[in-house]
C-alpha cells in the first residue's frame, strides 16, 4: 500500500474543514464541558483502582498512576482540543506524545474498568471517547473530508470500497491507526483516522501492533509500503492451462530490507488474510495478464492516433482506460484493486511500449 504525503493543501483542508468544523459544531461546548467535568472528578479523587482481570473475574489493583496524573492527562487533552493542536497532530508528533502520555497514565490500563473512591466507573478510554464525542465527529465531520480527498478504497487491503456521498454519509468503518482503546486522546486526531472496510477493521481490531499507516509527514519520496507480485511459477502454469485458479498473488514489503515494512507485511498477511482475499480476485488478475499480452506497441499507438484520442486526450487517462483503473500510484486510494493493477502491469511490462513510462 502507499502512503499519502501530508502537503500544505492537506494541512489547510484539515484546519478549515476538520478543526474549524468541530470547534463550530453543536457539540463543541459539550466536549469542553465533559472533559472539564472528568478532570475535576479526578481532582476530587482520593483513590483510584483498576480491574486488571476480567469482568467475570475482576482483579482490582491500585492504579499505578496518582489522581493528579489522571488530572494532568485529561488537562493536556483539553488544552490540545481547545487550541486545535490535538485535532491536527501528525504521526511523528502523536507517536512522540504516546510516550509522554504513558508517563502519566499507561495505555495498558487506559481500557480497564476503574473505581474512583470505591465507586464503579467505566474505563478511562471509554469515558474520554464519549466525552470527545467521537461518534459525532465520525458521522458528521469525517465523511465530507474523505470525499474531498477521494479516499474511496480500504487503506489496509485496497480491495473494498470506502465511499462517502455528497450528503456526508460514509459507507465504511473508521479505523484508528493507533487504537483508541489504548490511546483515547487520539480518538479524534485526524491523521490517526483511516477509512477501512468492515473486514479489515474487524480483523485488525484493537491490536497495538504494526499495521499500515496512511499518512506521511516525513517528506519521504518513497511512499510505498506494501506491493503485490504475481508468482512467476503460477503465471507459467496459467499460460499453459489457462485456468485462473493457477494465478497466485503475493504481498511483499516495498523494501524487504526495511524491518518495519516487513512487520507490516507479516501482520497484514496473518491478521487481515490479504492473500486469501486477493485469491478471490483471480479473475481481475487474469484480465491484467490478458491486457499485457494484447496491448502491444501497435495497438497502443493506434489508440493514440484514432478519433478515440479526442475523447481521452491525456496519456494518463488512456492508461486508465487500458488498465481498467487508475495507472498513477498516487491515485490508488481512488478505487479498489488499483494497487494490484499497477503492480502487475509494471511486472508484466504492460507499459513498456508507452512513451511516458
Amino acid at each position: 500500500m502507499r502512503k499519502i504525503s501530508i502537503t500544505t493543501e492537506i494541512e489547510q483542508l484539515v484546519e478549515t474543514e476538520y478543526v474549524d468544523a468541530i470547534h463550530n459544531s453543536t457539540f463543541h461546548h459539550d466536549i469542553v464541558n465533559e472533559l472539564t467535568m472528568l478532570k475535576n472528578e479526578f481532582r476530587r479523587a482520593r483513590n483510584i483502582t483498576v480491574n486488571m482481570g476480567s469482568s467475570r473475574n475482576p482483579v482490582w489493583q491500585v492504579s499505578p498512576s496518582t489522581p493528579q496524573q489522571y488530572v494532568d492527562y485529561v488537562d493536556e487533552i483539553l488544552t490540545g482540543y481547545n487550541d486545535g493542536s490535538l485535532l491536527k497532530w501528525q504521526p511523528t508528533i502523536f507517536c512522540r506524545d504516546i510516550t509522554h502520555k504513558d508517563t502519566l497514565v499507561s495505555h495498558q490500563i487506559a481500557n480497564r474498568a476503574m473505581k474512583i473512591d470505591s465507586e464503579d466507573k467505566e474505563s478511562l478510554s471509554k469515558r474520554l471517547i464519549d466525552a470527545m464525542h467521537y461518534k459525532n465527529v465520525r458521522d458528521q465531520i469525517v465523511p465530507l473530508i474523505y470525499r474531498k480527498l477521494e479516499l474511496k478504497a480500504c487503506v489496509y487491503c485496497n480491495a473494498n470500497y470506502t465511499i462517502s456521498d455528497s450528503d456526508g454519509e460514509g459507507y465504511y468503518d473508521l479505523d484508528h491507526w493507533k487504537p483508541k482503546s489504548y490511546y483515547p486522546f487520539l480518538c479524534i486526531s485526524f491523521f490517526n483516522l483511516q477509512p477501512s472496510c468492515p473486514s479489515c477493521n474487524r480483523r485488525k481490531s484493537a491490536s497495538d501492533i504494526a499495521f499500515f499507516g496512511l499518512w506521511d509527514d516525513t517528506g519521504s519520496r518513497d511512499l510505498d509500503v506494501l506491493k503485490f507480485k504475481l508468482d512467476e511459477r503460477s503465471l507459467v502454469n496459467y499460460l499453459v492451462f489457462l485456468e485462473k485458479e493457477n494465478l497466485k498473488v503475493d504481498v511483499e514489503a516495498a523494501d524487504p530490507r526495511d524491518a518495519a515494512q516487513v512487520a507490516i507485511r507479516d501482520n497484514t498477511k496473518q491478521r487481515l488474510h490479504i492473500e486469501a482475499k486477493y485469491a478471490e480476485h483471480n479473475d481481475f488478475t487474469e484480465e491484467i495478464v490478458w491486457k499485457s499480452k494484447i496491448y502491444n506497441a501497435n495497438m497502443i499507438q493506434s489508440l493514440r492516433d484514432s478519433r478515440f484520442s479526442a475523447l481521452i486526450p491525456k496519456q494518463t487517462d488512456l492508461e486508465r482506460f487500458i488498465l481498467g483503473t487508475y495507472a498513477d500510484p498516487n491515485e490508488i486510494h481512488k478505487r479498489p484493486l488499483t494497487r494490484l493493477a499497477i503492480d502487475l502491469a509494471k511486472q508484466l511490462g504492460l507499459w513498456k511500449n508507452s512513451c511516458n513510462q
